[in-house]
């Protein structure tokens, strides 16, 4: 491995776990009946039920994040969050707080984007008999 390929690595990890950690923050506390996402999402019009689905769908992405094969499926589940949550935001004029939603989009493209290719490898190991029976 070369050390351009070594440094990719080490940065795509440190880069995910943040992502990861951030990611997980938010979806956990979506479980608090004292915080203010409670008003929040009251305020927006949406039910308690489902403050409770987008945070699991926070904690759960955040735990796929660290499985490089399923990275990239996570990441773009966290995008789609991220983009209803933007709408959500811009909607209720709060537009001081798209930068995290938009961050989260931007970080989570480059996750899938650096990942991706790694989910691509996994068919070419098969034998070519296999492959084309795929198609």
């Amino acid at each position: 491995m070369t050390k351009k390929k070594i440094a990719l690595e080490i940065f795509t990890w440190v880069f995910t776990l943040l992502v990861a950690a951030l990611m997980l923050r938010a979806g956990i506390t979506k479980f608090d009946p004292h915080s203010w996402w409670v008003r929040g999402f009251r305020n927006w019009g949406y039910p308690d039920w489902f403050r409770y689905t987008i945070g699991v769908v926070e904690v759960a992405c955040a735990i796929l994040l660290l499985w490089p094969r399923t990275a990239s499926y996570a990441a773009t589940v966290i995008i789609a969050v991220m983009i209803g949550a933007a709408g959500t935001l811009a909607h209720a004029g709060l537009l001081r707080g798209l930068d995290a939603p938009i961050g989260f989009t931007i970080f989570c493209t480059a996750i899938a984007f650096i990942r991706w290719p790694r989910r691509l490898r996994f068919g070419a190991s098969l034998p070519v008999a296999e492959r084309h029976a795929e198609t």
